[in-house]
């Protein structure tokens, strides 16, 4: 298959959809491409590859949009598979989520880690919707009897976290001491019932999913961020073509056009030439 197919076919004809995750690595999915060479598959349809929760399979739950997954094999594993990919003369198409963040295992995610410590404070605070007239930000992950469920909370042992079972968020600067009751009360955020999640939350969600808080990507500092991984290739380096929920994306050589319902826009980004003209 010529080398330059890639070059010549910045549309792939087909695309071959893989599922990465910590059961299916990127070396793993190297020692495919000659089937999928053979096949005819005019690109590799790679499933999100930034870093998302611990043991997800899907990896729609992206923690943190600037680094590459470790479980799949981390940039190193991603830069031989890329290479491959190229040798194979393949196209590499990449689904992306940059319009929310998991945030089921709030540790895992260092920008809301800190928006839950410092509130609107945290250099983050914007890059959520949250609606800070309302009160502490609500974390709906306590059983049904919230009263029970609240004197089961727990400090860990050096007072920087409160827990509920495997649930965690930080304790702010300056409010510590007593209880964890009380330190609680003192927090910028509260645990509630996981019913009150659908009537009474306090950040933007994508649709009802409360463990996936949205991201306002139409600020362009936020763009930015959850791009700029991507944008770059990574540890690729070269064009990646990219689709996202709700907006599709195609990277190409030098800036981003992206598709959103209605209309075509191309999102030029800092110190990039203005496109010629848009898929």
């Amino acid at each position: 298959m010529p080398a330059d197919r890639q070059r010549s076919r910045p549309v792939p004809s087909s695309t071959y959809r893989i599922q990465f995750s910590k059961d299916q690595t990127f070396d793993q999915v190297r020692e495919l491409l000659p089937y999928l060479d053979a096949l005819g598959a005019g690109a590799l349809y790679a499933s999100p590859l930034l870093e998302s929760g611990a043991g997800s399979n899907h990896g729609y739950d992206v923690v943190d949009p600037t680094r590459i997954s470790a479980e799949r094999g981390g940039p190193e594993g991603l830069r031989a598979l890329v290479a491959a990919v190229r040798e194979h003369g393949l196209g590499f198409v990449l689904d992306i989520v940059p319009n929310h963040v998991g945030v089921a295992g709030s540790r895992e995610n260092p920008w809301w880690w800190d928006v839950l410590r410092h509130g609107k404070d945290s250099a983050y605070a914007t890059y959520f919707d949250i609606d800070w007239d309302a009160g502490p930000i609500l974390l709906p992950v306590l059983d049904a009897d919230e009263e029970k469920a609240l004197s089961e909370l727990a400090l860990s042992d050096d007072g920087s976290e409160l827990r509920y079972y495997e649930h965690a968020a930080p304790v702010a600067p300056g409010t510590e001491g007593g209880t964890a009751q009380e330190v609680h009360e003192r927090q910028r955020y509260r645990f509630g019932s996981w019913k009150r999640g659908a009537a009474e939350l306090t950040y933007r969600r994508f649709f009802d999913v409360s463990t996936l808080a949205a991201v306002r990507v139409e600020d362009p500092e936020v763009f930015q961020a959850t791009h700029a991984e991507i944008d770059s290739g990574g540890p690729a380096r070269f064009p990646i073509s990219c689709r996202c929920f709700p907006t599709w994306q195609l990277l190409c050589g030098q800036h981003i056009t992206t598709r959103v319902p209605g209309a075509y826009v191309s999102c030029t980004l800092p110190g990039r030439p203005t496109p010629r003209g848009s898929i």
